[in-house]
């Protein structure tokens, strides 16, 4: 009743993880439903907010930052895991997602209160230099640099590709401004690198933000109202029916309620209708 984030692992099998827990999930008998769990580590203490597993690598966002741990059997951490780079981890508002990139780096999606500054533009090459609020982040495939690619965001969980390759995440609404002219809804954005998309809090401002008309401001794609965004994946299989494919699937937590959007190219962007899955 407690998992944060669920992954699946090179055989097929669901992976979750809460505060000082990271199991796989395992269906003896194929009936759809598990029938035990293998306790993959006893961390991250604070609750894993990422996971993406890789061959024998699982990559965790807990306990201080982005981590590996390494499975040679893949039902048991070998050891301990490695720390990446450190960034803030465990609130609300910290770092969450990560994703392989069709370009082979690493990304990561960071909440307003990450601690992101321009200590992470590591490379030149970065799109952002000076970073305000939650951001995208990318690694080198050593992951041994960071690019920050975009910036403004207030607490987006989870983002995902497109069949096209482009990044897309589900940011969440400014809840203390409700029935103000200024409240904002939920908001499903199209990422572009080098972009800012509007929140200033907490570098600039204690709540306020851009409003997306203004021209330096990246407009959503679509607006969902009130929620809570967690999970985004972008639909890339064939059991649906055709127009599900390369549509994204958004999780609301406030309301329980899992969106469909469907996206149409509007010119160098995208429009998106929604409905509830």
């Amino acid at each position: 009743n407690d998992i944060h984030v669920m992954t699946v692992d090179p055989k097929g099998r669901v992976v979750v993880a809460g505060r000082g827990y990271i199991r796989i999930l395992v269906d003896d008998d194929g009936d759809g439903k598990a029938d035990r769990a293998i306790e993959f580590a006893q961390t991250p203490k604070d609750g894993a907010m990422g996971l993406l597993w890789e061959g024998d690598t699982l990559f965790v966002m807990g306990d201080g930052g982005l981590r590996r741990f390494t499975s040679k059997s893949g039902n048991k951490a070998d050891g301990p895991s490695e720390l990446i780079r450190a960034m803030k981890t465990g609130g609300e508002h910290s770092s969450h997602a990560i994703q392989r990139g069709p370009d082979g780096w690493l990304y990561v999606l960071c909440g307003n209160n990450a601690g992101i500054d321009k200590s992470y533009a590591d490379l030149p090459t970065s799109p952002i230099k000076e970073p305000t609020a939650g951001c995208v982040l990318r690694f080198q495939p050593d992951l041994k640099k960071c690019e920050i690619v975009a910036h403004g965001f207030r607490n987006p969980y989870s983002f995902d590709f497109n069949l096209a390759g482009d990044l897309f995440t589900f940011d969440s609404d400014n809840e203390r401004c409700v029935s103000l002219p200024w409240y904002e809804p939920t908001r499903f954005y199209h990422v572009i690198e080098g972009r800012h998309y509007g929140w200033l809090n907490p570098q600039h401002a204690a709540f306020w933000r851009r409003p997306p008309y203004f021209c330096d401001v990246v407009a959503p794609i679509a607006t969902l109202g009130r929620g809570s965004p967690t999970g985004v994946a972008c639909y890339r299989h064939n059991q649906f029916p055709p127009e599900y494919h390369g549509g994204f699937f958004l999780g609301d937590w406030t309301f329980g309620k899992i969106h469909f959007a469907t996206l149409e190219r509007k010119d160098a962007s995208y429009a998106a209708k929604t409905r509830v899955f």
